[in-house]
């Protein structure tokens, strides 16, 4: 790539400067916002941050279909962007399919200024996502974004040699980036197998392997050390299941990845209750299981005291038990 020789300045909020050489455009000038409906045999479409625009078959279950009126959602063809619900968090979406999408979403087509290539960089780019932050309405699952006020704002435009070139060194650069990640999260798995190892040997055998033992009598732990002894989970625990009142409680989420963790600390986007009053009060260092996950492994130790939701277990160690082996054994 060259190196600029010199910079403007671009009267634009989103982006302070372009290269001299470059233009600008508006959005509305690079692209035309179609709004077709009336095709209900064509597949129906999803838009996924990670994918793109593709079929729902590719996309799994996780999202919900559309049985009737399929009528009534737009069209979209290959090469368009999509403009999606959650387009303010991961940036504009690709087509790689035609098909039917949400009459909510909308559908911009390029008038051949701007390469596909180029604006699907720029449309995933850290600043022009910031910039569709600016132009949300609504609140929380309503929200969206106002394209009559996006349309209005300006896009670099740099010559379409350079446009290529462009996205010929960010697809080596990326296709670079995904090969080490790919290296690192083997690398990660393999750590956390060794983990797993680790704390199941320690947990059931000990820190000195060169003790006498004796058959457990459970199948799933083997031999424990001589002194030790097997006990029933109930005589190592009581339930606790107090509610609360009013719900004004700090409220507490689970997390496979963070344990149990204020909801303000949680980076994915969840469904929140409008009142918690009934929900099940804990308290620091109380074991707490999600029953519905609980054979993934999903218990953590409650950090402070909060509500949580009522389909969790609350569980108390008694004197005899440490909490942070409790917790240890759980993720056994």
């Amino acid at each position: 790539m060259k190196i600029y020789p010199d910079y403007k300045s671009i009267d634009q909020l989103w982006l302070e400067e372009i290269p001299g050489e470059w233009q600008t455009i508006k959005i509305k000038y690079a692209f035309e916002e179609r709004s077709e409906k009336g095709y209900p045999d064509e597949p129906l479409l999803v838009a996924s941050q990670n994918m793109g625009v593709v079929p729902k078959s590719l996309y799994g279950n996780r999202t919900v279909e559309a049985q009737k009126d399929l009528h009534l959602l737009k069209l979209v063809r290959i090469g368009d962007f999509v403009i999606s619900l959650r387009s303010f968090q991961g940036g504009i979406e690709y087509a790689y399919y035609q098909g039917i999408i949400s009459p909510a979403y909308t559908i911009m087509v390029s008038k051949g200024i701007l390469t596909s290539g180029y604006f699907r960089y720029l449309a995933k780019s850290h600043s022009f996502i910031e910039l569709l932050k600016s132009c949300v309405t609504g609140i929380r699952e309503g929200q969206n974004i106002d394209y009559s006020k996006l349309k209005n704002y300006r896009i670099p435009v740099p010559p379409c040699p350079e446009q290529d070139q462009i996205v010929r060194f960010l697809d080596w650069k990326v296709s670079a980036i995904n090969r080490l990640i790919s290296i690192k999260r083997k690398q990660i798995a393999l750590l956390h197998e060794r983990q797993c190892v680790h704390i199941s040997h320690i947990v059931t055998h000990g820190l000195h392997g060169r003790v006498a033992t004796k058959n457990s009598g459970v199948e799933w732990i083997g031999d424990i050390p001589e002194h030790w002894q097997a006990m029933r989970c109930k005589y190592l625990f009581s339930e606790r299941d107090e509610r609360s009142q009013e719900g004004q409680e700090q409220h507490l989420s689970m997390s496979q990845k963070y344990g149990l963790v204020p909801d303000s600390q949680l980076d994915e986007r969840r469904m929140l209750s409008e009142s918690y009053a009934g929900g099940k009060l804990c308290y620091k260092d109380d074991l707490v299981l999600n029953r519905l996950k609980a054979h993934l492994g999903v218990f953590a130790l409650s950090p402070q005291s909060g509500v949580i939701s009522p389909d969790y277990t609350v569980l108390i160690p008694n004197r005899e038990s440490s909490p942070n082996i409790c917790r240890n054994c759980t993720k056994e």
